[in-house]
């Protein structure tokens, strides 16, 4: 997941050299679009919040959920 939130935020800082600015409340619903079906719920239930979401928060959340699903699948093995 670091790998991801480090490659969108370095496409957002290339995009910005050539001024094009990506808002955070955009890119906080363009990040999950790259994400693998296992994370369909969590994108669901961040697109469906009523208060708005900072990208710093949206990261947290999915280094916190992948955490989260990586220990559930050892825990099947």
């Amino acid at each position: 997941m670091e790998a991801y939130l480090f490659k969108i935020k370095e496409i957002v800082n290339q995009l910005a050299l050539a001024s094009v600015i990506i808002n955070d409340e955009d890119l906080v619903l363009l990040t999950p679009n790259g994400l693998t079906d296992e994370f369909d719920a969590f994108t669901t239930s961040i697109r469906s919040r009523s208060e708005p979401i900072t990208m710093d928060e949206l990261s947290s959340l999915l280094c916190s959920e992948a955490i989260h699903m990586e220990s559930k699948t050892k825990k099947n093995i």
